[in-house]
């Protein structure tokens, strides 16, 4: 099998270097980057893997636990994997040398396929005070590890005036969830698949609300992170959400070309 780099998710890309083939009958290793446990790229990158393990001969393929697309993103443009699943936004900083990529720009990289939209999902006891998201000032809020930490979020924060306001913890999917339900944060916020597996089981175990982003706030968002669509997170999604939440999720890549 020729082994090339693929970045794959919001995004799906692959480098352009193409690595020599391995001698007739030799055993081949290909590393998926996913996500961390509890999210859907831990589990869609699994899955991919095991595809491929089952169904390509001399493959051996696993799935590596990441902080996402960030990680991900680095890794491949490094080929340090051969495969990855990222949001559109992670690979174009790279290929366009933008932060978090100003000093290490990977222009090596394109885009195979493309996955699902990812909707932010901003989660909150259902007792809790918080209505809307400036009121997250003053308070402790778990923020889903890598670029949404880095970027997304603080974008939002911004649009909403409340940059710096708040205790931040940057945490796994998994994490995320737990501390919120153990009282250990006051608001978790993850942007990824909706349903999220470890945002479901929250939702089955305690009684939870869903903050939603204002279309005028989202449209500022827009403005800087041309990437992101105001979209709806739609009703019953997860178990005691009946209706729909506006939010802003990321679209489909537009660059570069697929190879």
């Amino acid at each position: 099998m020729s082994r090339r780099s693929f970045l794959i998710g919001g995004a799906a890309l692959l480098t352009t270097a193409t690595l020599p083939h391995a001698p007739a009958g030799a055993t081949e290793f290909v590393t998926f980057g996913g996500g961390s446990t509890g999210g859907s790229f831990h589990i869609i990158s699994a899955g991919m893997a095991r595809v491929v393990e089952q169904n390509v001969p001399n493959v051996r393929a696993t799935a590596r636990v990441t902080a996402a697309t960030i990680e991900n993103t680095r890794l491949l443009g490094q080929k340090r994997i051969e495969f990855a699943l990222a949001a559109s936004s992670g690979p174009y900083a790279a290929a366009e040398g933008k932060e978090p990529f100003a000093n290490e720009r990977y222009d090596n990289i394109r885009y195979v396929a493309t996955g699902y939209s990812s909707p932010f999902q901003i989660i909150v006891p259902a007792n809790s005070p918080v209505r809307t998201v400036a009121d997250l000032a003053n308070r402790r809020v778990g923020v889903l590890v890598g670029i949404t930490a880095q970027d997304w979020f603080p974008r939002i924060a911004e649009v909403y005036g409340i940059a710096g306001r708040f205790q931040q913890f940057q945490l796994r999917a998994a994490e995320l969830m737990t501390s919120l339900r153990d009282g250990n944060i006051d608001v978790a916020v993850f942007s990824g698949a909706a349903p999220t597996p470890a945002i479901t089981d929250l939702a089955t175990s305690r009684s939870v609300r869903f903050i939603p982003i204002s279309e005028d706030k989202a449209k500022q968002v827009l403005e800087t992170h041309p990437f992101f669509f105001v979209a709806d997170i739609a009703a019953n999604i997860y178990p005691g959400q009946t209706a729909p939440v506006t939010s802003l999720a990321k679209s489909p890549p537009r660059w570069p070309p697929a190879a």
